[in-house]
């Protein structure tokens, strides 16, 4: 760490002597002369682009692809002066705006990824495992910065750029979803611009937000939770008024902070309860509770907090497993997470620490089809929403699935559906297009 407030240091010192010599009107050798320094003092990798196009990156050295690029559309079309965007795979990259140039610094934040999320974000990016793996491997070696430090670089980085002396509360935070299936969500806006009259803003916010006396509100958007009823919900908050406010710590956003960390115990209990694996729920309540540290606006937490009850709602509308055999349950749970393996009775058996005939007496039983056949299935259900929300090859789809060939996989969709994998992508497509 004392490495990067070194960096620190000497970047106040240059900026103070720009600002002398040019008054902060830096020229693009002037920008690419300091993000090459900075991006070698503190190890962060850092790209510049003007528009779309991109002048020069550093830290990028060994891996296959920019690990942000799906970050990239939401980084370089942004008008805001500094901004931050937080990734699906709980890292950080921030964005910084100099006059026609934009400056990309991230990401950052230490990776542990599974081996199924591992896949995901390899897909995402159009990467073989192995060449994912180097990625991997070289990503490790960027600091782990924390998140206040990484802003306040960003900070510095627009001061020397531009000369605004910005704060922490001008940040602009967006929030990436994770779209599932290999995926990206979109990246949406944190936070309400100042004055706009959003449903978190302070002048709605004491008829529109979850306080401790309201117990019946609470009761009831954990209902929801619980049951997985997305649609439900949805109405619900759209028509929320409820109990005063209850004050819960010294500041209105350390309030918004505070309430969040309820919520996120809350909610994670409550689609546990509804079939949500312990382990996914936990680690979703950890990052949304992390995400809230990185905000610095009271509304952006209020928004945040909205993202995260719907985020576990819709997590527990995708199990649906109430009512289900609970050795059923698990075996459901387990291929779903890992959809790339190659999912025979013996692993799953194996890792459920049952024996295959046990598991495959109970599955049948309970789900009225062989585990087998759920397996196929399930892998074909994936399969459609790739074809229809990404570009990928089928060849690049049957490998992220675990098919041991293209053919293979053509083979077990055409049986599952009568249309070959192109037949199907261009029937969806043509059916959204007529929706337009």
């Amino acid at each position: 760490m004392s490495r990067f407030y070194s960096f620190l240091y000497g970047c106040a010192a240059d900026a103070a002597g720009l600002a002398q010599a040019v008054s902060w009107h830096l020229d693009e050798k002037d920008v690419l002369y300091l993000c090459e320094h900075q991006a070698g003092i503190s190890s962060v990798p850092i790209r510049v682009f003007r528009e779309r196009e991109l002048l020069a990156s550093w830290g990028l050295d060994g891996m296959p692809v920019d690990p942000a690029r799906p970050q990239l559309p939401t980084l370089l079309t942004t008008d805001r002066p500094v901004m931050y965007l937080a990734t699906p795979w709980g890292q950080y990259v921030g964005a910084v705006r100099a006059g026609d140039l934009r400056v990309v610094a991230g990401p950052i934040g230490s990776l542990s990824l599974t081996r199924q999320q591992q896949l995901d974000f390899a897909f995402q990016l159009g990467l073989g495992e192995k060449a994912f793996l180097r990625m991997y491997d070289r990503m490790s070696v960027v600091p782990p910065l924390p998140l206040l430090s990484f802003l306040h670089m960003l900070l510095l980085m627009s001061f020397m750029y531009t000369g605004q002396r910005l704060e922490l509360e001008d940040v602009s935070p967006y929030l990436q979803m994770a779209a599932g299936n290999g995926s990206t969500g979109a990246a949406v806006p944190l936070g309400a611009p100042e004055g706009a009259a959003s449903p978190g803003s302070d002048a709605s916010r004491r008829n529109d937000r979850l306080v401790h006396n309201a117990l019946g509100f609470e009761r009831q958007m954990l209902g929801y939770v619980r049951s997985g009823d997305v649609t439900g919900l949805r109405g619900f908050l759209g028509h929320r008024n409820h109990g005063s406010e209850g004050v819960i710590g010294p500041d209105h956003l350390r309030d918004e902070k505070n309430m969040l960390v309820v919520v996120a115990t809350l909610a994670s209990r409550a689609a546990v309860e509804g079939g949500l694996p312990e382990d996914e729920a936990m680690r979703l309540s950890d990052a949304y509770i992390m995400r809230s540290e990185g905000l610095f606006s009271a509304d952006a937490v209020v928004e945040l907090q909205a993202h995260m009850v719907a985020d576990f709602t819709r997590r527990v509308s995708q199990v649906g497993l109430a009512g289900l055999d609970p050795l059923a349950a698990r075996a459901i749970t387990y291929v779903r997470r890992n959809i790339s393996s190659k999912l025979t009775g013996e692993e799953v058996a194996r890792v459920l620490h049952v024996s295959r005939q046990t598991l495959c007496a109970r599955f049948s039983a309970s789900m009225g089809a062989p585990l087998g056949e759920y397996v196929a299935g399930e892998k074909v259900r994936r399969a459609k929403q790739l074809l229809e929300q990404t570009d990928r090859s089928i060849a690049d789809i049957a490998d992220y699935l675990g098919y041991s060939s293209q053919s293979h996989f053509q083979t077990r969709f055409k049986a599952a559906t009568g249309m070959t994998p192109g037949e199907w992508r261009r029937q969806a497509r043509g059916q959204q297009g007529g929706r337009r």
